[in-house]
């Protein structure tokens, strides 16, 4: 048998499919003078916060910038608004040869009945897994 054990606040739930899972993040271009959704995969997401897949030209993601009024898109639950910051940053290469950027992001200020609301989708859908897991 083979335990995994997480050394994090929150337990860490990856996306089985991340075209499921999307966080639309406003970006302002242009130095404040028009404002664009980008609509990121989340790879994966925990009560602290989410890691997104973006284009790296389309957006100018650095760590510790904010982003407010963000919009999680939860399955059967609906848009989630939320603040983001970012805390990380990776290049990810994919095997077709196109670069991409993973960013690292926490929650910020986010309402506690949120914050129980994606606790919630988060122990729901590793109860799945783990279901469907015992079946095979």
């Amino acid at each position: 048998m083979l335990l995994r054990l997480q050394r994090r606040e929150y337990f860490r739930l990856t996306a089985a499919n991340p075209h499921n899972l999307s966080c639309l993040i406003p970006i302002i271009v242009d130095g404040e003078k028009r404002m664009i959704s980008v609509e990121a995969a989340v790879l994966d997401i925990s009560g602290g916060g989410l890691a997104v897949l973006v284009p790296p030209t389309e957006t100018a993601f650095e760590p510790d910038m904010e982003f407010a009024d963000c919009r999680l898109m939860l399955p059967e639950i609906g848009p989630i608004a939320t603040s983001l910051r970012v805390r990380n940053l990776f290049r990810i290469t994919n095997r077709d040869g196109s670069v991409m950027l993973r960013a690292g992001c926490e929650f910020i200020d986010l309402p506690a009945s949120m914050a129980s609301t994606i606790q919630r989708y988060i122990l729901k859908t590793e109860r799945e897994r783990n279901a469907r897991e015992r079946i095979r």
